[in-house]
């Protein structure tokens, strides 16, 4: 039998989220027969998978200590490089700068190269994560692994929950920076419905305008299901762009397909292109995209931001040599 006592970093989840992190061999239907069979208990009483745990609340777990030793064993992180690029951290939350290449959740056979095991080795060398305990350090939001710039990871569930209803609920501010196939000289405005169901995400109802944007949480709160960006251009020579955009939403490849859909594709990118940017792509011999994350705020933070990885730097010096 495992007696566990409920501090703040797992306070406020359900209970079946706090045993499958403490039992994650155990499949769904399992857990839910644990519970019903009084296998678990809250302080002493019989209760439900969907109850809230509160800090000092004692679980039991009636098993044999052998269902238990996984947590022991799992400690493949810990060989991991620690040495992130942290931008701020407090007690609830670790924002870190991402580089280009690096995966934000591990991949098979490639458990090393990612954001979450390297912060769970960072923060367990700091003393702040046990790996025996019921709550692991997770992502609150994720990059693609060619996109670089702010990743928030939380340390415990509260932060967990509070930053993933940020996002939900688009409370948020994310800018981005990225080079485009294109001349824009002026700022606009995109929005449209993505079906982020597929591999390649496909775009709907889409619309594009040059005038001022909307108010943000008036459009937002009339087309909650419209994903929308605002594009700004920075700098434009020989058929490129260097532009920054606000996301005001958080669908997947979200601006990648937006800017192709507007005619203005990533350069580098090999996936959402058209004919224009295939051609400038291997005009410039730029072989990958480069998209920044390079600015992100979030309620009763300050604002956040990450310098540009040293290669983007280089190659918007490069390509916008009479600008500079």
């Amino acid at each position: 039998m495992k007696k566990f006592v409920i501090d703040e970093k797992n306070s406020g989840q359900k209970l079946f989220r706090f045993i499958k992190n403490v039992l994650p061999q155990f499949k769904n239907s399992d857990i839910f027969k644990l519970v019903r069979k009084k296998v678990v208990k809250i302080n002493d009483k019989k209760t439900e998978p969907d109850y809230i745990l509160s800090a000092e609340d004692v679980v039991e777990i009636f098993l044999n200590d052998t269902h238990f030793e996984h947590k022991a064993k799992k400690k493949k992180f810990q060989s991991v490089n620690s040495n992130i690029d942290v931008v701020f951290e407090d007690k609830d939350i670790l924002v870190i700068n991402k580089p280009k290449g690096l995966l934000s959740q591990p991949a098979d056979g490639d458990y090393k190269n990612s954001v979450y095991e390297m912060a769970r080795s960072y923060l367990y060398a700091k003393g702040e994560y046990d790996p025996k305990g019921a709550f692991t350090p997770a992502l609150c939001h994720r990059l693609d692994k060619n996109t670089s710039g702010l990743l928030v990871i939380a340390k415990n569930h509260a932060a967990l929950q509070n930053v993933t209803a940020m996002l939900r609920e688009r409370k948020t501010f994310k800018s981005y920076k990225t080079i485009v196939s294109g001349k824009i000289d002026k700022s606009f405005f995109v929005s449209s419905v993505i079906d982020a169901s597929a591999e390649k995400v496909r775009i709907n109802s889409f619309k594009k305008s040059s005038n001022t944007p909307p108010d943000k949480i008036v459009f937002l709160m009339d087309n909650p299901e419209l994903s929308a960006i605002v594009v700004n251009p920075e700098l434009t020579e020989n058929g490129i762009s260097l532009v920054n955009v606000d996301l005001w939403t958080g669908k997947k490849h979200q601006i990648r397909v937006q800017l192709t859909e507007s005619g203005y594709p990533l350069l580098g990118d090999w996936k959402y292109f058209n004919s224009n940017s295939i051609k400038k792509s291997e005009e410039l011999k730029v072989s990958s995209y480069f998209l920044h994350a390079y600015k992100l705020k979030l309620e009763n933070y300050p604002e956040f931001t990450a310098e540009l990885p040293k290669d983007f730097f280089i190659t918007i010096k490069l390509l916008f040599r009479e600008n500079q």
